[in-house]
């Protein structure tokens, strides 16, 4: 009978490289050397035992296969009065290289509120992991995924477990140029001074799921980006939008429950400002009662074709502002039963549904001669009668010697 060889993974303890992590002594060169130490050796787990390690420059990952572990947050990196504006860690390629084999777990990275500092930024990581990590008092981002430094994308970042907080007017996680990213059970929290975000995303193919946006001034920012989910995601205490869709396409919210008002003025949960914006698709999302936002909704003029799809929310009393696309079926706001008919337009002149729910047309002649009736363009081959007309499709009359008249009914 023979037996495998167990061989436990090599750990470079920054404390058996002079890492102090009393919360007074700068631990940087420390933790750089463990860090060097294990890049040296291919890679390796450096660990940081409990305690609180001050640093006074970026610490630099720039090698495959490395990962940064702590005993929980009580392992904490905290930044020094004299930490210059750059990120905590960052992970750093040189030319058109991708970074793999990256993660950073179990501890607590404190910005101390110094201005200019980040918490960790991933240069084109493929396949990189931050699980369990407590980000705070990073005024400029919390996690920065960035796929720019070179001519190459990042992509397939998974964040799991984490707590982005305490940014201000920052960004709790902010992309770019790296996608297909994965995002889960996350909180998102008070970046709630004026232009805070709790996410920006600028590239697509994002998913968000089971995450939380507590006490943001903009809780997501969709910023030209694409083919991005958003599952099960609790949004509370906004002070200016819960997300804001500018040059957004293709992205799902489904199943979100949205919170409370805790700013001021007139506000909307959801914005949408830029022709850009098309076929995204809100479904199934809660409203809480009571909550004093003003519009659920608001589409500027420019919103872009096909529109987006509202189907199968709850809006309760909250005003809709909107230009384009399916709203249908929203529980609290869409009407049904008898609707206040559109006056009967001039012949073949199409008449849109825009009530935003699915409806039955009854025509009549009236003293007219109708000689066509058509659904979408399309001809009925009928001249009176009952029509079914959905949410967002056409119905044109062509008739003569006088002006027929019709009945709606919603469902």
């Amino acid at each position: 009978m023979s037996f495998i060889a167990l061989v436990p993974p090599i750990y470079y303890n920054v404390k058996q490289y002079g890492a102090q992590g009393n919360g007074t002594t700068d631990d940087t060169t420390a933790i750089q050397t463990a860090i060097t130490t294990a890049q040296t050796a291919g890679g390796g787990v450096v660990y940081f035992p409990p305690g609180t390690y001050i640093i006074s420059n970026t610490l630099t990952i720039s090698h495959d296969n490395m990962e940064l572990i702590g005993a929980g947050w009580s392992s904490a990196i905290q930044a020094g009065s004299s930490m210059p504006a750059a990120p905590m860690i960052q992970v750093t390629v040189s030319s058109t290289q991708h970074r793999r084999g990256i993660k950073i777990a179990e501890m607590f990275i404190n910005g101390n509120s110094i201005t200019g500092v980040s918490g960790i930024e991933l240069d084109n990581t493929y396949q990189a992991l931050i699980d369990h990590v407590w980000i705070r008092f990073c005024p400029v981002n919390g996690v920065y995924l960035n796929g720019g430094p070179s001519s190459s994308f990042g992509a397939y970042t998974t964040i799991h477990a984490s707590t982005i907080s305490d940014g201000g007017a920052g960004i709790g996680l902010l992309t770019f140029n790296h996608e297909f990213n994965t995002i889960t059970d996350c909180l998102f929290s008070f970046y709630n001074s004026t232009g805070g975000y709790g996410m920006k995303l600028q590239n697509g193919n994002n998913s968000i799921k089971g995450c939380t946006f507590d006490e943001c001034d903009t809780s997501v920012w969709l910023f030209f980006t694409h083919n991005n989910s958003f599952m099960s995601c609790q949004f509370d205490r906004g002070l200016t939008q819960f997300i804001y869709l500018n040059g957004s396409k293709l992205t799902s919210f489904i199943g979100n429950f949205f919170g409370v008002f805790s700013g001021s003025g007139t506000k909307s949960m959801i914005v949408v400002d830029n022709s850009s914006n098309a076929s995204n698709n809100f479904i199934g999302n809660y409203t809480q009662t009571g909550t004093t936002w003003t519009n659920f909704l608001s589409e500027d003029g420019a919103t872009g074709t096909p529109g987006n799809t509202y189907t199968e929310n709850t809006i309760g009393s909250l005003a809709v502002v909107r230009h384009n696309g399916v709203f249908k079926n929203n529980t609290g706001y869409n009407p049904v039963g008898s609707l206040t008919p559109p006056t009967v337009p001039a012949t073949t002149v199409a008449q849109t549904n825009s009530f935003g729910v699915d409806a039955a047309v009854f025509v009549a002649a009236s003293g007219a001669t109708i000689t066509a009736i058509a659904i979408g363009g399309i001809s009925t081959g009928q001249t009176s009668g009952s029509f079914r007309v959905p949410a967002g499709q056409s119905i044109t009359l062509t008739y003569s010697g006088g002006t027929p008249t019709w009945t709606w009914f919603g469902d």
